[in-house]
């Protein structure tokens, strides 16, 4: 015979009693409450979560990247230590490091110059453009026309000054930036080696074998990625650097660097890769011929290197929905603008092998795959 207490905790026994007093269960109530109570504890979370990154970003954000570049030059870190000592591997490669910092400042420094000396003629390029789609618009479109005539819009050489100082300090603290960030990757890449051992210590032989597995599927995982990446910008980048050379602007293999880091944003990244160069060439070539001939040939670029190349290579090592690659971009965007963006697809990719070891987040896990 059940007692008091166990009588009210038995669903059968409660649901009976109710049907006998004539009273019906409300299961579908109890879902939806259910469902409001953890949609409402997911905002509160996802709001938690965003204050939480705003104000620890100005340090996870070097750290992410440095461990970004950890896994992007390992690979040469394991090769060259195969055939050198660990410590002369590290040194070639923290050589290599400052090398191609110091090439790419000197290479805005000498595009910053001559973007200053052919400033007038580009700010009467401009104006013409401008006038000319004018003249087009009232033309075709006589309600959107010029009403008058209206002075060609001009750059304000005044405030030139006030925003070379807002571009070097920019850039000055890019390098302080990039400069924590070298030194974190090289402290992370001496590290490395010894993380393993240290998990076996710190944990009982059962977790730390889980936790092993774990941290091997994520170095798999964003090495590929990372390596596929690498190779399509590559594939992009030095074909752009060259067109750009054939078609003689100005500042080719910056904008070459350029399209090889945009990329590393997807979707987004692509159309700033196209856009930037082609914005300059409208302003340096000579006739609209030529740009127009530009514009296309590195626009078919892009669209093979986007829909034949990338998806040739990358095949499943990804293994996200494209919808969550653009919610991902949206979230880690809206928290740490630009960066975030290009951390987006690792740490989503980190996450989805997080939750598919955890029980209770399996299912977000399967949410966010990409099982085509």
């Amino acid at each position: 015979m059940k007692t008091t207490t166990e009588i009210e905790h038995d669903p059968v026994t409660a649901s009976s009693e109710a049907a006998e007093l004539g009273e019906q269960p409300a299961p579908k109530e109890q879902r939806d409450r259910s469902i409001l109570i953890w949609l409402a504890v997911g905002l509160v979370a996802l709001a938690a979560a965003l204050n939480l990154l705003r104000v620890t970003g100005e340090f996870l954000r070097p750290v992410l990247i440095a461990i970004l570049l950890c896994y992007a030059i390992w690979p040469l870190h394991d090769w060259l230590r195969q055939r050198l000592r660990p410590g002369i591997s590290l040194l070639i490669i923290a050589a290599g490091l400052g090398l191609i910092a110091i090439a790419l400042g000197w290479m805005a420094f000498a595009n910053a110059e001559q973007f200053w000396k052919e400033l007038p003629r580009y700010q009467e390029r401009a104006g013409r453009f401008i006038g000319h789609a004018q003249e087009m618009v009232g033309r075709y479109l006589p309600g959107l026309g010029r009403k008058g005539e209206k002075a060609l819009p001009q750059i304000p050489l005044e405030r030139i000054g006030d925003y070379a100082h807002e571009v070097f300090g920019a850039f000055a603290n890019f390098l302080l930036q990039a400069g924590l960030v070298g030194l974190y990757v090289i402290f992370m890449m001496m590290e490395a080696p010894r993380f393993p051992r240290a998990i076996r210590k710190a944990f009982p032989p059962t977790q730390a074998a889980r936790i092993g597995d774990t941290l091997d599927s994520i170095n798999r995982a964003v090495i590929e990625y990372l390596s596929i990446k690498v190779k399509v910008n590559l594939i992009v980048a030095v074909p752009a650097a060259l067109l750009m050379l054939v078609f003689g602007i100005q500042g080719a293999v910056l904008w070459g660097v350029v399209t090889f880091f945009a990329r590393f944003i997807p979707y987004l990244g692509a159309i700033v890769a196209y856009s930037l160069p082609v914005a300059s060439a409208l302003l340096q070539l000579e006739g609209s011929g030529r740009s127009l001939a530009f514009a296309v040939a590195l626009g078919v670029l892009h669209i093979v290197a986007e829909n034949v190349v990338e998806p040739f290579m990358t095949g499943k090592a990804v293994g996200l929905s494209p919808l969550i690659v653009l919610l991902a971009l949206a979230f880690w965007d809206m928290s740490w603008g630009i960066i975030g963006m290009i951390l987006a697809v690792p740490l989503t990719v980190i996450a989805r092998i997080v939750f598919e070891r955890l029980d209770p987040t399996r299912p977000v896990a399967r949410l966010l795959a990409d099982d085509d």
